[in-house]
């Protein structure tokens, strides 16, 4: 089993170049063959005239005898043995020769073909000479000789006549198969076998000469037609990790590439998706663990200090340390679960596990954990008596106070204080920000924005505000901020129930 080439350009060529070839090599062929039958109808054609008009010059004597016309006359074809070879030969209804050609051997006679009625019978034949020929032969029955009613003779032949021969003509049935004859002729045909030869010849060697200028002109025409297939594989192989964003070109391309391409670009655009979504998600989940890692490298720290320097108790009681331990693994695994389900693709439904929030004191744990490392900045304003009870995640309440409590200490000017007060149902975040407008409120929320780059940390990436703005998504709350006076108020409300507000 022939095998398909591996390569389209290969494929095409051999397709093309087999499938013209194959198309030249048949018109080539009808060629042929219809040159040679018009030729042989042409030699049928004048074999058959000649042998009717020789037929014309056959007439029955009165004494039943057979006289031939053209066996008198002088030609010269059929005289000798000439290089055409054309002979003839004229025999009663039982085939005993009558006549024939000076050109034929006496022991030499030609092919008899048993035939009936008026058709004329062709084959092909070996002249006595080797040649090849081509034989025709005509069974017909001759009229008998009379003359001319004008000549003074006739009535004197006609007187002179025996009764045996009135007798016979007389009786004369032209149709009685014992009153017919049979003339065959036969020519040379070598000139035609060679014309034929020639044209074989001629039309071979056009053919081949034509599949090479065929093969060369298709492997052109092919390198050509696939030279934009050429272009989008080099397009494609110069394609990086970094480089999603670029898209194929669908103009100046053949139609039958353009869904291909189309269909290119939608997987590179899902796939460049799939991986910034990947990329956000790994910096979101580096951002949030930040701060409960810290939270646990402290705890763990000080836990640590206490028992090497009999710290009291409070400070080293296990229980206590496991449980600060447990509540924060709860808020990474929370944070994560709700992260993933945020950034999936599979369509990962977030589940919330609502409680009753104590809000100032996720405030105060929050302020808490920051004031490590915040050389005293962060200032808790005691809550009012009504700030409301409400229902929510606590591990999602807290990591909206971390992040603004973060946004606000990293964003503002070193040593300034940041200041935290509990409102009803929600609690409101004052840092400075001079450099702050009215037109900028708008980009607060935006991945990565910051207002001037060279005076902020570069371990801060500008994605707290985004994450506070899914996370209130979540918790039906929302986000306003103010500027005034060179300080930024960020006040964020939670939905209290009228039923469970305190």
């Amino acid at each position: 089993m022939i095998s398909r080439p591996s390569s389209i350009r290969s494929h095409l060529v051999v397709a093309l170049t087999s499938a013209l070839i194959a198309l030249s090599g048949l018109s080539a062929f009808s060629v042929f063959v219809l040159m040679r039958h018009a030729l042989s109808a042409q030699v049928d054609d004048a074999l058959l005239r000649t042998a009717r008009d020789f037929a014309a010059e056959t007439k029955r004597t009165v004494d039943g005898g057979i006289k031939s016309g053209f066996h008198n006359l002088k030609l010269e074809e059929y005289e000798g043995h000439h290089e055409d070879g054309a002979c003839y030969e004229l025999r009663d209804h039982n085939g005993n020769s009558v006549v024939r050609s000076q050109s034929l051997k006496t022991s030499v006679s030609l092919p008899f073909l048993a035939m009936s009625g008026d058709d004329a019978k062709f084959t092909p034949i070996t002249l006595p000479n080797g040649r090849p020929g081509r034989l025709v032969q005509l069974s017909f029955s001759p009229l008998i000789e009379v003359e001319d009613p004008g000549d003074l003779g006739e009535a004197a032949e006609i007187a002179a006549r025996t009764r045996a021969q009135h007798d016979y003509v007389a009786k004369y049935q032209q149709d009685t198969p014992s009153n017919r004859v049979h003339l065959s002729i036969a020519e040379d045909v070598g000139e035609l076998r060679e014309t034929l030869f020639l044209l074989a010849a001629t039309l071979s060697i056009s053919s081949l000469t034509l599949a090479v200028a065929t093969y060369l002109l298709v492997r052109r025409v092919v390198r050509t037609a696939c030279h934009p297939i050429t272009e989008l594989a080099a397009q494609t192989a110069g394609l990086q990790a970094d480089q999603l964003h670029s898209r194929l070109p669908v103009e100046r391309v053949p139609d039958e590439l353009k869904p291909l391409i189309v269909t290119f670009n939608q997987f590179i655009e899902r796939l460049d998706i799939a991986l910034r979504r990947e990329k956000r998600f790994s910096i979101d989940i580096a951002h949030e663990l930040r701060t409960p890692v810290a939270e646990m490298r402290t705890l763990m720290e000080v836990a640590c200090s206490a028992s090497e320097e009999n710290e009291p108790a409070s400070f080293s009681d296990p229980h206590r340390i496991y449980q600060t331990g447990a509540a924060i693994s709860q808020r990474l695994s929370k944070l994560i679960e709700v992260l993933t389900a945020i950034h999936g693709t599979e369509g990962h439904r977030i589940e919330l596990h609502p409680e009753q929030i104590d809000l100032p004191a996720i405030v105060i744990a929050s302020a808490k954990a920051h004031s490590v490392n915040s050389s005293d900045r962060l200032l808790v304003a005691d809550p009012p008596g009504e700030t409301g009870r409400f229902a929510a995640d606590p591990a999602i309440v807290r990591a909206v106070v971390d992040n603004l409590i973060t946004n606000a200490l990293a964003h503002s000017p070193a040593g300034s204080p940041v200041e935290i007060r509990a409102e009803h149902c929600g609690f409101v975040i004052s840092n400075y920000a001079p450099d702050l407008t009215d037109s900028d409120l708008v980009h607060l929320g935006e991945p990565f924005w910051q207002k001037d780059a060279s005076r902020t940390a570069s371990d801060h990436f500008g994605l707290g505000l985004t994450l506070v703005s899914l996370y209130l998504g979540l918790l039906d709350g929302r986000i306003v901020h103010k500027v005034e006076q060179g300080r930024l108020d960020t006040r964020v409300t939670f939905f209290c129930a009228p039923d469970v507000a305190a």
